[in-house]
């Protein structure tokens, strides 16, 4: 019978290395894209709501208050977002981008277009 001698040890450690590394690249990246299809999801309902009771500086305030929460309250200002209210139709375009450490000593600028174009109700 003979011994095991370890000779894969180096390939076992860099592979936790890497598996590590992807972890918290994932981490540090999917809260950034819940937080934008959220806000997304959330421009869709301010874009469907009546005219007549919602004026686009409610509109505007409400984005703000939902921003806040998602805590993406810097990205998000009359700025970053547009609103436009026509008889039949509001659209809202909101346009930031967000830098992130996606790795220490590594950081990446997502560039986000969110647009809501909806009949209203």
């Amino acid at each position: 019978m003979t011994a095991e001698r370890g000779e894969g040890r180096m390939g076992g450690i860099i592979m936790l290395l890497m598996m590590a590394a992807i972890g918290l690249a994932c981490w540090n990246i999917i809260p950034v894209y819940f937080a934008n299809s959220s806000f997304s999801d959330k421009m869709v309902e301010m874009a469907r709501r009546p005219k007549y009771n919602n004026s686009d500086e409610e509109i505007m305030r409400q984005l703000e208050k939902e921003a806040r929460a998602l805590k993406i309250e810097e990205f998000i200002n009359t700025r970053t977002c547009k609103i436009a209210t026509m008889d039949y139709r509001r659209k809202i375009n909101c346009d930031y981008d967000r830098t992130v450490q996606v790795l220490p000593g590594f950081k990446y600028t997502f560039k986000f277009r969110n647009e809501a174009d909806q009949p209203l109700l």
